[in-house]
């Protein structure tokens, strides 16, 4: 007995079964009169039919050529190379270039990059200085992923710590203020952050600056590079006053690649120090992982 086309119970092969013909004719032009097809025009090629002597030589030239490019180090719109994102800046330190005299509106060609290229400092901003009563350039943040290739013992390595001539706006509305300013660096000189890129510099008072930051967030962040983890980092500061240098806040927030650990520290500006929110681990150089929030002075 044939079942399904299948012998039982032998394992034979099966037998094919004709398939029963479909209800409905599949093709609409069958039958007695069928719709004949319609006439199309004869195509035309597009373009130039055919080749002209030197075309071959042409095309293998412009491949070459594009060959070249990509065999090349470089690249420069107006010299045909390809552009290194890692080389550095055409300004220097931050827009020692007459910044404020552009007249694009502009401060910074580009970012800035720390020696080792693991840190990057962001393009300043434009903006009216009411204090000054002028245009000015305000550094708006510094992130990287540093190690300890990047940690400056002693802040010993050239251009990481700050000079007189080198001075974010704000340090002299501070000063008018009777108040200490401190040349805060956003990527810390203990990690080799810049003190003569001005895209790297804030305004700070010094209470602020020694006592929330150095022995707080950046204790905090340069401990975990010293143990041989890697470290991603970003500082923002948050500029509350529109028309000033001083940032009213500023923002950390860090990862330990290794561990996965990750903290955001708010250091608010003021002239007695400020407070602070976010993980109180960051605080005052505590070592805790986890705690209350906020923190205040």
């Amino acid at each position: 007995m044939i079942n399904n086309g299948e012998v039982p119970g032998c394992g034979g092969p099966r037998i094919p079964v004709r398939p029963p013909p479909p209800s409905i004719d599949q093709n609409p032009n069958n039958g007695k009169n069928p719709r004949p097809a319609p006439k199309r025009p004869p195509l035309k090629p597009e373009g130039d039919p055919g080749w002209k002597p030197g075309d071959v030589v042409q095309a293998v030239i412009t491949a070459a050529r594009i060959l070249d490019l990509f065999n090349s180090d470089t690249y420069e719109p107006t010299q045909g190379h390809w552009a290194d994102p890692n080389s550095a800046p055409t300004d220097e330190r931050g827009g020692k270039n007459n910044g404020r005299s552009r007249d694009d509106g502009k401060c910074d060609g580009g970012p800035g990059r720390s020696p080792s290229g693991h840190a990057t400092y962001l393009p300043r901003e434009r903006y009216f200085d009411k204090f000054e009563g002028s245009e000015q350039c305000r550094a708006t943040g510094s992130y990287g992923v540093l190690d300890i290739s990047d940690y400056n013992k002693n802040r010993k390595a050239p251009g990481t710590n700050t000079n007189k001539k080198t001075r974010p706006p704000g340090m002299r509305e501070i000063d008018a203020q009777g108040h200490d300013a401190a040349n805060g660096h956003l990527i810390p000189a203990v990690l080799t952050g810049s003190g003569i890129d001005l895209r790297n510099l804030v305004a700070e008072y010094k209470e602020t600056n020694h006592r929330y930051l150095n022995f707080g967030v950046e204790k905090e962040i340069c401990n975990a590079i010293k143990s041989g983890n890697h470290l991603q980092l970003s500082v923002v500061p948050r500029y509350g006053r529109p028309e000033s240098g001083i940032p009213t806040s500023i923002e950390y927030n860090y990862t330990v690649i290794e561990t996965g650990v990750s903290k955001r520290c708010i250091i608010h500006q003021s002239p007695t120090g400020g407070t602070t929110t976010g993980d109180a681990s960051l605080v005052l150089g505590r070592s805790k992982l986890n705690g209350p929030v906020p923190v205040q002075d």
